[in-house]
């Protein structure tokens, strides 16, 4: 399309697979992107194609090595030799959701059109991600991990020496499964001495020698259709209401009344069609009533986050319940012996 967005033509046409991270050849006469393979396990993996910008069924550059360790972030060099790429590298063949980032995720790796050769140029400890090279073709600017946080780091491509300029990236997507790339595109300044990049919801650049940081403004004009949503009004807070649930129902021995737990208290009900009234007036919860063998006492289980649990008795008919129990514990089903 025009950079103002018009004139749009569809350049691939895939029938199943899904393109992505596609990048301008230095001729600017073909797209190089991220092609994705879905495999047995919902995730699958990438391979790097070429297509003229014309269309086509497009030309195969690398072959993915399984279906679960993904190839993305296409770049191709300013002088049009090379496709700059990263690779997952882990240990085992598979996709792992317990990758440790501190040690090796993804690699960069470097594709040569002319011969088909392929070499890493770099990763080690925190692997890395995102490469992105300078408009004289003299420094590469990759992501690394170290310990907690994500750093943008420079590459001399010519002597090989790296070093970190910039540690408050976000968090990058190495251990995840990263189909749009391990992190957003940034780009070199033609001076070849600054790089926009995105970090903290901003867009930022910063001076490769002074590492001096200087936020760059921006506004975006968005319609987005509201729709109003399905709601409706429920008073949260009532007098009185109906439980749906009891717990621990015991029918007393001659069968005249049970005794359940409600809301955390027991309850007391002359069957068949007696109200329910509460056994006690304690603050405490109160759980799994059990009746003595003649039917005139009950012992029960109780709970608060301070005194812990405990067991007591009381009276079949009410009153004051009566602790049997000296330490604070968790306590359960407590049995009258007969």
């Amino acid at each position: 399309m025009n950079v103002d967005g018009s004139n749009a033509k569809q350049v691939t046409k895939e029938d199943f697979r899904l393109l992505n991270n596609a990048v301008w050849s230095a001729d600017g006469n073909y797209l190089i992107a991220r092609k994705h393979f879905s495999s047995e396990r919902s995730l699958g993996a990438g391979e790097m194609w070429q297509y003229h910008k014309s269309g086509g069924t497009g030309l195969q550059l690398t072959k993915r090595k399984n279906d679960q360790q993904d190839v993305n972030e296409p770049f191709v060099s300013p002088d049009g030799k090379y496709l700059y790429y990263c690779e997952d590298m882990y240990p085992g063949g598979n996709f792992q959701y317990n990758k440790d980032p501190n040690d090796q995720i993804y690699v960069i790796k470097r594709y040569e059109f002319e011969t088909g050769k392929t070499e890493t140029i770099t990763g080690g400890p925190g692997g890395a991600a995102r490469p992105t090279i300078s408009r004289d073709g003299k420094k590469l600017a990759f992501v690394k991990r170290v310990r907690t946080k994500s750093v943008l780091f420079i590459q001399d491509l010519e002597t090989g020496e790296e070093w970190p300029i910039y540690d408050q990236l976000n968090k990058d997507q190495q251990e995840a499964w990263a189909l749009f790339g391990v992190y957003p595109n940034f780009s070199w300044m033609p001076n070849n001495s600054e790089i926009i990049f995105w970090s903290g919801g901003k867009i930022n650049k910063i001076d490769v020698k002074s590492l001096a940081v200087t936020n760059i403004p921006f506004t975006a004009n968005v319609n987005i259709d509201l729709a109003e949503t399905v709601h409706f009004n429920n008073k949260i807070e009532t007098e009185t209401f109906t439980p749906k649930m009891i717990r621990h129902a015991v029918t007393s021995p001659d069968g005249k009344y049970i005794v359940f737990s409600a809301l955390g208290h027991l309850y007391k009900k002359t069957l068949p069609n007696g109200e329910p009234q509460r056994l006690t007036n304690s603050n405490d919860f109160e759980f799994e009533p059990t009746f003595s063998p003649n039917g005139s006492e009950i012992v029960y289980v109780t709970w608060n986050d301070l005194e812990k649990g405990a067991i007591y008795k009381i009276a079949a008919s009410g009153g004051n319940p009566v602790k049997l129990t000296s330490k604070k514990g968790i306590y359960r089903t407590p049995l009258f012996l007969s």
